[in-house]
């Protein structure tokens, strides 16, 4: 009896091991950006170990951005409808590490005429990494961010003309008081 407590402990123990071994904890993370009406920007995803397989969605807003593609090699994407793009990354060469970065372009519309903040959401994200381990819902890290589109920016005159006037103040006293000690 003894004996069987004993073994059945153990295995207790080597199925807690062998899972926690299993399960080691992928974070993934992303970076609020600032743009402009009409500005292109590029969304990272970052990986703490190299990935050979992905897939995930990315939704956002479509009235306010649009989706320009990617360029990296062995990434495809696809709007699958206004604002939620599919993609995936599959590394085809087995003698390569695979990536921990993955790049998306995307563009802020020109008519945003006033500062607003929106939310990127990445959502049903799974991997597999290098060395064979399976990652969706123990995935660590932010799985959302923020891109705040602020107003174009116009050129704003008063930055040289306030400088100006105050120069042509400063000569105007310089020559009034050099005019009084001649007189």
């Amino acid at each position: 009896m003894r004996k069987i407590r004993l073994l059945t402990a153990l295995i207790i123990l080597c199925i807690i091991l062998l899972a926690s071994t299993c399960v080691s904890a992928i974070s993934i993370s992303l970076e609020d950006k600032k743009v402009k009406p009409g500005e292109e920007f590029t969304v990272k995803i970052k990986i703490d170990e190299n990935i050979v397989l992905a897939n995930s969605h990315i939704a956002f807003d479509s009235n306010l951005f649009e989706f320009k593609g990617t360029t990296q090699e062995n990434l495809s994407s696809n709007e699958l409808s206004a604002g939620d793009i599919a993609w995936m990354y599959t590394e085809l060469d087995q003698n390569k590490q695979g990536v921990n970065e993955l790049e998306f372009k995307f563009k802020a519309k020109d008519d945003v005429s006033k500062k607003t903040e929106a939310t990127f959401k990445l959502s049903d994200l799974a991997l597999i990494t290098k060395d064979a381990s399976f990652q969706n819902d123990t995935i660590d890290g932010n799985k959302e961010f923020k891109v705040i589109v602020s107003e174009k920016g116009n050129f704003n005159v008063f930055v040289i003309i306030i400088p100006i006037v105050v120069v042509i103040i400063l000569l105007i006293v310089i020559v009034s008081i050099k005019k009084r000690r001649k007189n």
